[in-house]
């Protein structure tokens, strides 16, 4: 009978080892338009929405730039021009926009979900 209860908790330590993932690629489903990882950006303070977010180049080649605002991100990256390396996903723009910025294509603005910031 232990022998059965060692076997089972083994096999339960083994199973919450083996689900557990270092990999910080996101995971591009639900209501996620696309997603990057590992890419360069610049933190950018986009006053127009109350909030940080992240300058990077669109997807697909090109040199547009879009701009994420992270659900969450720590204090410590919100320093306006600071270099960053992040993957996250990224979702149409819901939030409100608190006045409005004539320079700012909204069309480039995304909400975002990071991964993985350093």
């Amino acid at each position: 009978m232990k022998n059965i209860q060692l076997l089972l908790l083994v096999g339960l330590l083994y199973s919450f080892t083996a689900c557990k993932s270092d990999d910080k690629d996101p995971v591009c489903d639900g209501d996620c338009i696309f997603s990057l990882n590992d890419a360069s950006g610049t933190i950018v303070n986009m006053a127009c929405f109350g909030k940080y977010g992240i300058k990077t180049l669109k997807p697909g080649g090109d040199s547009t730039y879009i701009y994420g605002i992270p659900d969450a991100m720590d204090v410590t990256f919100a320093e306006d021009g600071k270099a960053v390396t992040f993957s996250g996903t990224f979702r149409a723009n819901t939030l409100e926009i608190l006045f409005p910025d004539p320079g700012l294509d909204l069309n480039a603005v995304f909400q975002m979900k990071i991964s993985d910031i350093d």
